[in-house]
């Protein structure tokens, strides 16, 4: 397993000092036959960035912050060695969380797996991430506070799928090209009823845009549960 260098570029408000000077603005008056309009223009005079601190952390993989002081990050747990991968010293690749402050790991779920591709609920309850088991791809849910985890139950997930649709379901692209959801109890169920493959999906505001067969886009609008044909610029 390669060792990852990383160099994150921390904008929060003790590491980077951002200064964007605003002046009194332009305020204009719009009359109109029933109302009145106030438009207010604020210019920022100076948009530069003060880099005040860098980090550099050494052998581990982030993938987005936790909250404004923890990265959750991935790294090797050399409690187990992975049987995955042949005779090579190769250990499990572990999610953790890295204190940007005092520099600590604190390891979320220790398990000989190779697990990866984290992704945090809009409300940071919840971890969407994935196991890789030989070739197979599995996806789990995790309750950030308690570390209990579930699997989404009866799927392979394509390696590089899966979004938050709001805080309590995921949504990601099976192995059988399926657009499908699961909720944060692991329960997995089809989100779109089509016989084509599904290549590639994202949320997008009101539904769905995702790629079918012949590299065709559409837009699935997921309350009313119709679907448009778009076209791939």
């Amino acid at each position: 397993m390669k060792r990852y260098r990383l160099m994150i570029y921390i904008a929060s408000t003790f590491l980077i000092l951002a200064s964007c000077g605003q002046g009194e603005g332009h305020r204009e008056t719009v009359e109109k036959p029933d109302k009145k309009i106030t438009v207010l223009d604020h210019v920022d005079q100076d948009g530069k960035i003060e880099v005040k601190d860098v980090q550099d952390i050494n052998g581990v993989r982030a993938f987005q912050f936790l909250n404004e002081n923890t990265v959750i990050v991935s790294q090797e747990n050399k409690q187990f060695r992975s049987h995955d991968f042949g005779p090579k010293e190769v250990y499990a690749q572990n999610l953790a969380t890295y204190n940007l402050k005092n520099k600590s790991t604190f390891v979320l779920h220790p398990s000989n797996e190779i697990q990866h591709a984290a992704k945090l609920s809009p409300n940071g309850k919840y971890l969407f991430y994935k196991v890789a088991k030989g070739e197979d791809t599995f996806g789990y849910i995790m309750n950030v506070q308690t570390k209990k985890t579930v699997e989404i139950k009866n799927v392979l997930l394509y390696p590089s799928s899966g979004e938050w649709l709001n805080n309590s379901e995921v949504m990601f692209i099976t192995m059988e090209g399926k657009l499908s959801k699961a909720n944060v109890k692991g329960k997995a169920e089809p989100l779109l009823h089509r016989d084509d493959r599904i290549l590639d999906a994202v949320k997008g505001i009101g539904g769905i845009y995702y790629i079918g067969v012949n590299n065709q886009l559409f837009f699935f609008i997921t309350n009313r549960r119709t679907l448009k044909k778009s076209e791939i610029m």
